[in-house]
């Protein structure tokens, strides 16, 4: 637009306004293409680094590809975006948003004490378990599973005509890990965060009594005390229409900008980041102690599961703590050539 440099949609130098006139004889236009990212797909889930020699996407992902799978393959027919990815501004630290949505579970008793009197969010009479996996590189992810069930491969919430072909395309660890959940959330580093979870009541009578949903949630850093949030609702491709009408409306209700969760969220990350910015709360470590008693398990119901793993009846904030160890070591080592611009400008 300045110059009048144009490109085409490879990135490549079209047209240089002036060529013979201002610039030398030999200028070789193929010198001087944008700079192209390196891109990699996970399951129709598209990511891309500008580091080119950097490791590939599977090393990256290391252990959490397992779980990645487990939320994104179950599906034959595949997840579609439904309705407008949702936006807003947030005024925080984007890690403190991170952390909320992706990681903490310990603030749902008090700070969302109302919903969850209401029964939106976990109204059961069964005794969940928490089974946390913090993996290699920041990654986390959290199952609240019922072990009651019945029916170790049920999925609450979903078209039971789906049930089938949920498990057909997982195997049996990844299925028995994604069947029966309360909510699995978790975060891939840096700030792509998910949540799969059953709303046992949505608020609308015209409704059903439950169902799913999933969505995942990009935070980017506009600031040191503000956030850009997008947030994309996802159902199965094949799921009756009508369905996907629920899905997403209980995610608007509860986890959208204006729903019945969020609004607590928001104020309370905005508080968050204002307070540890004063001069007396930064001589002060954040503290992340809830679980720091837990051994890892080898197993879980006799089953191995990748990353280092806890079992709870509680949550914890065992994926606090891997998330800001990796951060951390990132900023520590941010001038080196091999993590170069890595969270340089996001304090």
């Amino acid at each position: 637009m300045y110059h009048g440099w144009t490109y085409d949609t490879d990135g490549r130098l079209r047209g240089v306004p002036g060529l013979r006139q201002w610039y030398q004889p030999d200028f070789d236009r193929a010198q001087h293409s944008l700079r192209s990212a390196r891109v990699e797909v996970f399951h129709d889930l598209v990511f891309a680094t500008w580091q080119l020699d950097g490791p590939s996407l599977t090393d990256y992902l290391g252990d959490f590809a397992f779980y990645l799978e487990a939320l994104m393959a179950r599906s034959t027919a595949g997840w579609e975006v439904v309705g407008e990815p949702l936006r807003w501004v947030s005024q925080t630290n984007w890690k403190i948003s991170v952390e909320n949505f992706g990681m903490d579970s310990l603030h749902l008793g008090t700070l969302h004490e109302n919903p969850g009197r209401l029964g939106i969010f976990g109204g059961t009479d069964q005794e969940p378990l928490a089974i946390t996996s913090v993996c290699q590189n920041g990654h986390g992810i959290e199952a609240t599973k019922f072990m009651d069930s019945g029916d170790d491969r049920a999925f609450p919430g979903y078209p039971e005509e789906l049930w089938e072909d949920f498990v057909a395309n997982l195997s049996d660890d990844q299925a028995w890990f994604v069947a029966n959940n309360l909510v699995c959330k978790g975060n891939i580093f840096p700030n792509l965060s998910f949540i799969d979870l059953f709303h046992d009541y949505t608020g609308d009578p015209s409704t059903p009594p439950a169902v799913a949903a999933k969505m995942l949630r990009l935070v980017r850093p506009t600031g040191p005390l503000s956030s850009e949030v997008w947030m994309w609702i996802l159902v199965p491709r094949d799921a009756p229409e009508q369905w996907k009408r629920w899905s997403q409306e209980s995610l608007v209700r509860t986890l959208g900008v204006s729903g019945t969760f969020e609004p607590d969220d928001l104020e309370n990350t905005a508080a968050i980041s204002s307070a540890n910015s004063g001069s007396v709360a930064q001589r002060w470590n954040m503290l992340f102690l809830a679980g720091e008693h837990l051994k890892p398990s080898a197993t879980v119901e006799g089953r191995q599961l990748p990353g280092e793993v806890f079992v709870c009846s509680a949550n914890t904030e065992s994926m606090q703590r891997g998330f800001y160890r990796e951060w951390r070591t990132r900023m520590s080592s941010a001038a080196t050539p091999d993590r170069a611009g890595v969270g340089g400008d996001a304090s």
